[in-house]
């Protein structure tokens, strides 16, 4: 039997009906720039997923700019606005310690051409206060980039209450939505948020497609990354995949339609996980009230990298990140105030609506004998154990 997968922040499968629009799609020919029959078609799907996204967003249309992935969309936030910042003279940048390294890396190339740039950080789990990142805001300030839901923690980050601080400030606010659009959508209807990034592959698209849904302002002001024929996209050359944009807009239309189902069974793969934490004497790394479909556990005393091993036949889990995969800690762990050591023993488990049923019990009896827990600890432990066993 294959191992149960339970990596969802880092890829989601593919929703069966996406996949059916899909290669529906692909079976037809035509580019969407063509002026004849095959490519009106193609003009037609694709202006049809520009519109089903933007509708998603609270925005018009012409708002979204189809890319490759939210690794794209952020480098396009960021470098895309970059001249506008420098000639209004607003070269500070407000950002968190707990942002996923594609907005971090933006935000390090902006400090490197002159910009100066304040990171927040949070509390132990994971949390950003939405006071204190207003108070980094200043007079010259260019740019809030923050992501909504961080991928290794769930924590959910106070961009509702930013978005409102900000409010009447010039400064243009970039949401890193990877983890959260189609997942907690509401908030992302904020007219307030200029940059929206999100990436398909995060919520059961394809891989390769991906937005950048706009505000009127940030879309005057953002300068293209690439250059060649613009046609459709002014703010992003070359020829669109209509299939995949087709695609992108399904998954977020479905992801609206089954939303209270989703979150059902996101919670019962969620009870598990803490059933298991406690079965071997671990703890949950991250706040009680994060997005409810991934749990990070920190083990005692067991390198995550062998306990992945250990349980490779049963599930597939991440260890942080999967976007940076490396032996270095966690950024996001070491800014919640772990020490390195600490972060190398917590493994991530992420699901979806389409995750199987976990054997969790048999995760316990593989990693149990190796977590290291004092005397004080293995009666309760052995009482969790049997809980875990019968699934109560």
């Amino acid at each position: 039997m294959a191992p149960v997968y339970l990596d969802c922040n880092a890829s989601t499968p593919i929703e069966p009906e996406v996949l059916q629009s899909l290669v529906g799609a692909l079976r037809e020919v035509g580019n969407p720039h063509a002026d004849h029959g095959h490519g009106r078609a193609q003009r037609e799907r694709l202006e049809a997923a520009r519109h089903a996204v933007a509708a998603a967003f609270g925005r018009a249309a012409p708002l979204v700019s189809f890319t490759s992935g939210a690794t794209e969309s952020i480098d396009l936030a960021h470098g895309g606005l970059r001249d506008h910042l420098k000639r209004m003279e607003r070269r500070h940048i407000v950002t968190t310690a707990v942002e996923h390294r594609a907005v971090a890396s933006a935000v390090e190339r902006l400090r490197q051409g002159g910009f100066e740039v304040s990171v927040v950080g949070c509390d132990a789990q994971g949390r950003v206060d939405a006071a204190e990142l207003l108070d980094r805001v200043r007079a010259d300030t260019g740019l809030v980039s923050m992501m909504h839901v961080n991928n290794e923690t769930g924590a959910v980050l106070p961009i509702a209450q930013v978005a409102r601080g900000l409010v009447g400030h010039e400064a243009y606010l970039h949401v890193d939505a990877s983890q959260s659009a189609g997942k907690l959508q509401a908030p992302l209807t904020d007219s307030r948020l200029d940059l929206i990034s999100l990436s398909g592959h995060k919520l059961h698209a394809p891989v390769g497609i991906g937005a950048l849904v706009l505000s009127e302002r940030a879309a005057a002001a953002l300068t293209p990354r690439l250059t060649g024929a613009f046609a459709s996209d002014p703010r992003r050359p070359g020829t669109p995949s209509a299939p995949l944009a087709e695609a992108l807009a399904v998954a977020l239309r479905l992801a609206a339609r089954d939303g209270d189902a989703r979150r059902a069974v996101w919670e019962r793969h969620r009870q598990g996980v803490l059933r298991t934490v406690a079965a071997l004497g671990a703890r949950v790394v991250g706040p009680d009230d994060g997005l409810a479909n991934v749990v990070s556990v920190e083990l005692p005393g067991l390198d995550a990298e062998v306990a992945r091993m250990l349980v490779a036949d049963l599930v597939e889990v991440g260890t942080g990140s999967a976007c940076h995969a490396s032996r270095a800690p966690s950024h996001v762990l070491l800014a919640m105030g772990r020490s390195a050591r600490q972060a190398a023993c917590v493994l991530r488990f992420s699901w979806c609506h389409l995750t199987p049923d976990v054997p969790w019990e048999e995760v316990v009896q593989r990693l149990g004998p190796h977590c290291v827990v004092d005397d004080s600890q293995r009666g309760r432990l052995a009482s969790a154990r049997r809980v875990a066993q019968v699934g109560v």
